[in-house]
């Protein structure tokens, strides 16, 4: 018998094409096949890594609107004190023009003196002034020591 075969047209077609895939750089039907099997994996990965993703972003909105409501009262306090300081810092500038107008048209006094001005003193009898009378040590005779 001989060594060879008698093979279908459609197998030599099909091994034809093979080859000339293999010479011009093209995959073979099985590699393309593992190449697609890989691709559908890595696209179901990334497709359940969007779908966690998801699942998070929807707890942290979830997390977020639960602070806001909390920050909210927050927000509104520190609007009023803002609006509450403007008002006193308004009323400031105000009284301190009033103040400026005020010394401007206010004219300065004479300066009291620290002291008080002497009065006259009442007048009264001037006094009556003998020279004294001289005293007479001799006069007494006797000793003082005996």
């Amino acid at each position: 018998m001989p060594d060879y075969g008698l093979i279908p047209n459609e197998e030599l077609l099909r091994l034809k094409k093979e080859i000339e895939g293999l010479r011009t750089g093209k995959k073979s039907g099985s590699e393309m096949v593992d190449s697609i099997e890989n691709l559908t994996k890595s696209i179901e990965t990334l497709n359940e890594l969007f779908f966690a993703a998801t699942q998070e972003m929807r707890a942290e909105e979830k997390s977020e609107h639960k602070i806001l409501k909390r920050i909210e009262p927050l927000f509104d306090k520190l609007d009023q004190i803002l609006d509450q300081n403007t008002k006193i810092a308004r009323a400031i500038v105000a009284l301190t023009e009033m103040i400026r107008e005020r010394k401007n048209s206010y004219q300065e006094p004479r300066p009291r003196p620290l002291f008080r001005p002497a009065r006259p003193a009442p007048a009264s009898p001037a006094p009556s002034f003998s020279p004294p009378q001289n005293p007479n040590f001799m006069e007494r005779k006797e000793g003082l020591f005996k």
